[in-house]
């Protein structure tokens, strides 16, 4: 009855060790992804697991991924960027600092706004408006989204057609 006894508690040793080392392995291989912006770089790897959002006391999301705080776009002379994500009350909110580069008062400016994951896949596009913007001035770009988008980890902007 020992060797029994012994033969189980090696089996049940032997099953532990290779569900530690599957689950390390498959956890390993989940959590790395090439850099979408330089695919052939080994030193540009990233992980999947980068926080990209922070969750306040009262449920609010607010994404805090570095490629979100870095986006910046110029369109027609008027640079986009101070992007800020959140989500609250159901809705994804996205604004961003308008600034006129141009001598001129730029107006009625429609985008397409696509917010993508770390892969570099599409999550969802959505439109955004530019209303009146003077010369030399700065303006609020104020969009917002049914459902939770905040863990988007980048964003594009360009003019829509």
């Amino acid at each position: 009855m020992d060797n029994k006894k012994s033969a189980m508690i090696i089996a049940i040793v032997v099953i532990l060790i290779l569900a530690v080392i599957v689950a390390t392995v498959a956890f390993l291989s989940k959590n790395e992804t090439v850099d979408v912006d330089n695919p052939g770089d080994k030193e540009h790897v990233i992980s999947q697991s980068e926080p990209t959002v922070k969750v306040e006391e009262d449920g609010t999301k607010t994404n805090i991924s570095k490629k979100m705080k870095e986006a910046s776009f110029t369109i027609e002379g008027l640079k986009i960027d101070n992007i800020q994500i959140s989500y609250y009350n159901g809705k994804t909110f996205i604004k961003a600092d308008v600034t006129n580069e141009t001598e001129e008062q730029k107006e009625d400016i429609a985008l397409k706004m696509t917010l993508l994951d770390q892969a570099g896949n599409l999550i969802v596009s959505a439109n955004g408006y530019i209303g009146i913007v003077s010369p030399k001035g700065v303006s609020k770009l104020n969009a917002e989204i049914p459902l939770d988008y905040a863990e988007a980890y980048s964003i594009s902007i360009e003019k829509r057609s």
